[in-house]
């Protein structure tokens, strides 16, 4: 029999993490008898300095629960992670970033969802919402929240570009590794956005289960190991906002390929739009580079081009508002 579940950890430049994402599920597995159910991977990208024999011995333990492999080249974050999705043979399969962990108690919860829906072959799995810490441990948002409560999200090509933007989790997402978008995904192995494409295609395909619930830690603002995507953080973040724009761009041409019906078509370039149209506000680059940094591939997307014009728009409809706020505060 199958496991139910795979963690799948890819690991780079950080150690600790990796001992504290491992442990978070280990220690759970253990706790309820889930040995059998739930399995834990490790993959290090080829780390500069990295020994796997000290890994082990800081897992303790628990160290015979959780599966080590290294990289011999490293393949940057996306390839591995493909590549470790490819190897699952689990019903399902989650990937739990190495400055991520399982919150105490929620594996449980987890087990619990999957058995649901397990024999249930037209839900290609479940997401929760994105809540994000600081180093401090202190809440720092709440993200890919469409919903106060459970929902199945029905599959589709519309319902695809809608949700969409809920897919650029890594942490939080549990899909079955026989559905994940390995064509999409392959042709498309650079974008650091690949999360968004592969939510986007299986949700087209299959159903999702959104579970209103908080089952993992993850950590923002901390380093992140990009250097891969530019030297400094200006280029990095232009890569990233590039790589988003150009996957909600990749994800809407492959559900307008599907021979959908004209409706259908529009509503796709509608949510598409809606995705451009929120990177624009976005204030961490100037305003050229917003609409000028993507790939030429991106700016001939009607819904790109109509962005374009639909910002200033917002920005005056912004202005206005906040004028009549203004207004009627200095009449009172």
């Amino acid at each position: 029999m199958p496991y139910l579940l795979e963690f799948l950890i890819p690991a780079y430049k950080r150690t600790d993490g990796v001992v504290l994402a491992s442990l978070s599920v280990a220690q759970q597995v253990v706790e309820n008898n889930f040995e059998s159910l739930v399995l834990i991977t490790v993959v290090d990208d080829a780390s500069p300095n990295f020994s796997k024999d000290i890994l082990i011995r800081s897992l303790g333990d628990k160290a015979h629960l959780i599966h080590i492999n290294v990289n011999s080249l490293n393949k940057g974050m996306s390839r591995n992670i493909f590549d470790m999705t490819s190897s699952s043979n689990a019903e399902f399969c989650t990937v739990l970033t190495d400055d991520d962990w399982l919150l105490d108690g929620k594996l449980v919860e987890i087990v619990e969802y999957l058995r649901s829906i397990v024999n249930k072959k037209c839900i290609g799995g479940l997401y929760t919402p994105r809540y994000s810490y600081l180093g401090t441990g202190e809440l720092h948002c709440v993200v890919c929240k469409p919903f106060s409560q459970d929902r199945l999200i029905e599959n589709g090509p519309v319902q695809a570009m809608k949700y969409c933007e809920d897919g650029f989790i890594l942490t939080g997402f549990i899909f079955r590794p026989a559905y994940f978008a390995r064509k999409e995904w392959s042709e498309n192995i650079g974008n650091a956005f690949f999360p968004v494409i592969n939510f986007g295609i299986i949700l087209s395909r299959y159903s999702l289960l959104y579970v209103d619930r908080n089952w993992f830690h993850h950590t923002v603002l901390n380093v992140c190991h990009w250097e891969a995507w530019g030297e400094d953080q200006f280029i990095q973040r232009k890569r990233l906002y590039r790589d988003y724009m150009d996957a909600v761009s990749i994800l809407a041409r492959s559900l307008i390929s599907y021979g959908i019906s004209s409706k259908s078509k529009i509503s796709i370039v509608w949510y598409e739009y809606s995705n451009y149209l929120s990177q624009f506000r976005s204030k961490d680059m100037p305003l050229f580079s917003r609409i000028n940094g993507v790939s030429w591939r991106t700016r001939q997307r009607l819904a790109f081009k109509i962005s374009v014009v639909g910002y200033p728009i917002y920005i005056i409809f912004k202005l206005i508002l906040r004028g009549i706020f203004v207004l009627n505060r200095i009449i009172k």
